[in-house]
């Protein structure tokens, strides 16, 4: 189990037995070449930035989570003016793998904080 990221997610919705009732469940694993997992609280306004990744030179996974009660949407790309693909409404959470080692995030309006988690590939 050394040297691999697992990741596992889960969403189980129950809302009314006519409407809907549906889980899904997601596992997948990943080599991991690198030692490093990047995590920090950064202040994004509606100029883009670049995430902060510290020592990590070929990014694998990230978490994203915005940290907002309300407000606007972080949206991450990967060029600083780069389509954001994805936009998390505050509260929300996002987790994905990246084919580029150069991030970017924006608030849709204001300031938003976001708490980002990024491990080496």
């Amino acid at each position: 189990m050394a040297g691999e990221i697992n990741i596992s997610v889960s969403v189980i919705v129950n809302k009314a037995p006519t409407l809907v009732n549906e889980g899904v469940s997601y596992g997948f694993a990943q080599d991991m070449a690198g030692k490093y997992k990047e995590e920090t609280i950064q202040t994004f306004t509606t100029t883009p930035a670049a995430f902060r990744i510290g020592s990590i030179t070929a990014v694998g996974y990230v978490v994203v989570k915005n940290t907002a009660v309300s407000g606007g949407n972080l949206l991450v790309s990967n060029g600083s003016g780069g389509a954001a693909v994805p936009s998390i409404p505050p509260g929300g959470v996002a987790m994905f793998p990246s084919a580029t080692n150069t991030l970017f995030g924006a608030a849709s309006a204001g300031t938003i904080d976001a708490k980002l988690t990024v491990f080496e590939a």
